[in-house]
């Protein structure tokens, strides 16, 4: 594969990913948009700690609370 191929696929991966990692979301019922993110980012990032997790989901708090972030974008279609 060339180096523009590689990141060709690489970047399909990631949109398949979170595209797949949504729907789960979706399949998982209603939720808040903080639980939403937590649970997406426990699928993306089986590496991160249950600490690393709490801190992101403050950081995400206090954005909402500061009305900077509102949830996730969702990947659209292609």
């Amino acid at each position: 594969m060339s180096p523009d191929e590689r990141a060709e696929w690489a970047y399909r991966m990631r949109r398949q990913a979170l595209i797949l990692v949504n729907q789960a979301a979706d399949e998982a019922g209603p939720m808040s948009e903080l639980d939403r993110a937590t649970f997406i980012l426990r699928r993306l990032y089986p590496e991160f700690s249950e600490d690393q997790l709490a801190d992101i989901r403050a950081e995400l708090e206090r954005r909402q609370a500061a009305g900077t972030w509102s949830g996730f974008e969702r990947p659209g279609p292609p």
